[in-house]
């Protein structure tokens, strides 16, 4: 998907069942740095995998400028453990 750059697919993939295929969705999103990966990324912050939500925030960091404006809003929106982490990639 990564190489066909099947943007729609890897969204679609970080809720597949299986946590390896979701973390390595997130890597490539990653690679692509494409903003309408940025949404879907924030919501995997919220992974129950924590090498997933891992995986999210260092792609979220790595899009720097494309993140800023959804990470704000999900500052305002999330709860307390979700405000907490979207502010950690904020700082970055």
């Amino acid at each position: 998907m990564e190489k066909n750059r099947d943007l729609n697919g890897l969204i679609k993939a970080l809720k597949h069942k299986d946590t390896a295929i979701r973390h390595d969705a997130i890597i490539a999103l990653r690679r692509i740095r494409d903003a309408r990966s940025v949404e879907p990324l924030i919501q995997a912050l919220k992974d129950e995998e924590p090498w997933v939500q891992h995986a999210a925030r260092s792609a979220l960091v790595d899009m720097g400028k494309l993140a800023v404006g959804p990470l704000i809003q999900a500052l305002e929106q999330g709860d307390s453990a979700f405000r907490k982490d979207a502010a950690e990639i904020y700082r970055r």
